[in-house]
């Protein structure tokens, strides 16, 4: 039951995943333990990206520890480690992103849309 929960958060995005969803605790339950280190290494590519126009912040916090991360930038962690667990678990269902754009100031909906526009692409 906990897993299929797990598996839910990947497959829909609510405010609450977004803002207090404990991702390492989500990894561990959901992947291999050799399996964590190849998501970080995704999760920090999207991070990257969607912090693409707050390189700074990218800077503070690309440790991927959410611990001490305003809200934007905790949403951003949260996408990222939804994107890039949905890419290792071959998710491939749509996800409606809008919900995150509520919680991300211009700079962070800017590197979201920038981000979501650039895979559309791909």
């Amino acid at each position: 039951m906990a897993q299929s929960h797990k598996m839910y958060q990947l497959k829909k995005l609510t405010s609450k995943s977004l803002i207090y969803m404990d991702y390492e605790l989500v990894a561990h339950q959901l992947l291999a333990p050799a399996q964590i280190n190849n998501l970080k290494y995704k999760m920090l590519h999207v991070f990257k990206s969607l912090l693409k126009y707050k390189l700074w912040k990218y800077e503070l916090h690309k440790d991927l520890n959410g611990s001490s991360l305003a809200m934007g930038e905790k949403v951003c962690l949260n996408l990222s480690f939804i994107i890039a667990a949905r890419k290792m678990l071959n998710i491939t269902e749509p996800l409606d992103y809008s919900i995150a754009s509520g919680f991300l100031d211009n700079k962070l909906k800017q590197g979201l849309s920038k981000y979501l526009s650039n895979r559309a692409l791909a």
